[in-house]
């Protein structure tokens, strides 16, 4: 996943605080397995002969709380997936289905379990939904092993899996706006925790109304329509201030986003969780040493002149900031490396590497900006083959002074999902720095910016822009890696 050319490195440095999630990752494929592996033998200072702590200490303790805990989450997944299918026989059911992911919240055919489980069911009259919530269906008619009741259940997701959601993920076979309710009663799957996008023969489960099983690729499309029990990558849920502080969730986020916070409507909140778009924290909470607010985001003047010999670029003739005009998939491929069918569309980032040499002192810098998930693609025709779309995207950048900045950065696209922890993602950037008059040679430095990006983020690719590549008309087209985009000026 992670390469290496002339002009750009990716170097994963880092883990936050708990080892015991990285750990659970050692399942995950080889080249995760020696990023852990790593990972693990600094937390613990490992020799050769030993990684793992003994198993009697803490540490081993908490990763085994943390592998049942995972068992338990599969088991619960797994248990409203079977209850879920079972439930679509229905046709009441499937209405209640379809016209949730309808809505389309987030951008995706999918709704939240926690705004959706007390909701009562459309009823008939004699129907067997005619006095039941969706959270009803998904767990009443299976008794727990555990002896926990339904409402026991449903109270859980809202504590440990604020996230979890019913989606219905569009492929060749239908989606939910072509879904014919009255003949087709789709089969239901659930993602389990350990799923691991980068293992091209990676498999959900799934179930039919009659109670089969079966095994479905997380690649290759079914040929029929699947609903999919899974977690949410759209939203951030917050623990409240109210909640016990020793109860804290695993997927809460960092507290230097709490002031922030106080200043931004959720989209939902319950007594324990406020639930926030990432989109909305990367754009206003998004205070890391490498955030936007350490870019210049104005037009602002050269900061020198060059000899009289050098010659004009458009950015030398136009002053304003350069803009990220648009971008597009390069392929069908390009966009399964990055997201599987199970997940819905892919929610794509770009990460901006910059140089600064301040007084012979370099400075290296990323930052993030967010792209979404909306207008990659669409369907077309009667066999719903999928057609790439060119995504119009205009965010401004900021000016690019060659005396501040050099002669090139790096823009590095990513996916991301939803996992706990976050790692240090560096991009070595290399950068000329031209002589202000001919008795000085130019400098060319190299470095690394570095961001904060979570462990299950997947790279599409990078490309290097150069201070004079054409910004007329729509100015460069790059290709980087899976990703074709182009940056012009305002």
């Amino acid at each position: 996943m992670f390469r290496e050319n002339q002009s750009v490195r990716y170097v994963l440095i880092k883990t936050q605080n708990d080892v015991s999630f990285l750990i659970n990752y050692v399942m995950k494929t080889y080249l995760k397995c020696i990023i852990i592996f790593c990972l693990v033998c600094i937390a613990f200072s490992c020799n050769e002969t030993e990684v793992l702590p003994d198993v009697q200490s803490e540490d081993a303790i908490t990763v085994q709380k943390v592998l049942q805990k995972d068992e338990e989450r599969n088991a619960l997944y797994a248990s409203a997936a079977r209850n879920l299918a079972s439930g679509l026989e229905d046709l009441n059911v499937r209405s209640f289905v379809r016209e949730r992911v309808n809505e389309q919240f987030d951008g995706d055919y999918d709704f939240l379990v926690e705004t959706s489980k007390y909701e009562q069911l459309p009823a008939s009259p004699g129907s067997r939904t005619e006095s039941l919530t969706f959270g009803d269906v998904l767990f009443q008619s299976e008794p727990s092993a555990s002896g926990r009741t339904a409402d026991d259940l449903l109270s859980m997701i809202g504590e440990l899996h604020p996230l979890m959601q019913v989606a219905l993920p569009e492929l060749a076979a239908g989606d939910a706006e072509s879904w014919d309710m009255e003949q087709e009663v789709p089969l239901v799957a659930f993602v389990p925790s350990d799923y691991d996008e980068s293992n091209e023969n990676a498999t959900i489960t799934a179930y039919d109304f009659e109670g089969n099983q079966y095994e479905l690729s997380g690649r290759e499309e079914p040929d029929r329509l699947v609903i999919v029990i899974s977690d949410n990558e759209s939203l951030i849920a917050f623990e409240n201030p109210e909640s016990d502080p020793n109860e804290r969730s695993s997927e809460d986020y960092p507290s230097s986003y709490a002031a922030c916070l106080l200043n931004l409507p959720p989209y939902y909140t319950n007594g324990r969780y406020s639930y926030y778009f990432k989109k909305d924290i990367y754009e206003y909470c998004d205070t890391s040493p490498s955030s936007p607010s350490n870019f210049p985001s104005s037009p602002g003047s050269r900061s020198g002149s060059r000899p009289s010999s050098t010659p004009a670029c458009d950015r030398e003739r136009n002053n304003s900031r350069d803009r990220l005009l648009k971008a597009r998939f390069t392929s069908k491929s390009a966009i399964r490396n990055v997201e599987d069918w199970v997940f819905g569309r892919p929610e794509m980032y770009v990460l901006i590497t910059t140089a600064q040499n301040p007084h012979g002192s370099p400075v290296f810098g990323s930052q993030r900006k967010w792209i979404g998930k909306e207008n990659w693609y669409h369907r077309k025709g009667l066999f719903r083959k999928l057609v790439i779309d060119t995504k119009s995207i205009n965010i401004p950048i900021f000016t690019w002074d060659d005396d501040v900045y050099g002669d090139r950065m790096v823009y590095t696209w990513m996916e991301e999902d939803k996992t706990v922890f976050k790692i240090n993602f560096d991009v070595e950037v290399k950068s000329t720095f031209n002589a202000l008059n001919t008795n000085v040679a130019n400098v060319t430095i190299s470095g690394h910016g570095s961001i904060d990006v979570f462990v299950g983020d997947d790279l599409s690719g990078h490309a290097t822009v150069e201070y004079c590549n054409n910004t007329d008309g729509d100015g460069t087209r790059y290709v980087g890696g899976g990703v074709e985009f182009w940056v012009d000026q305002e």
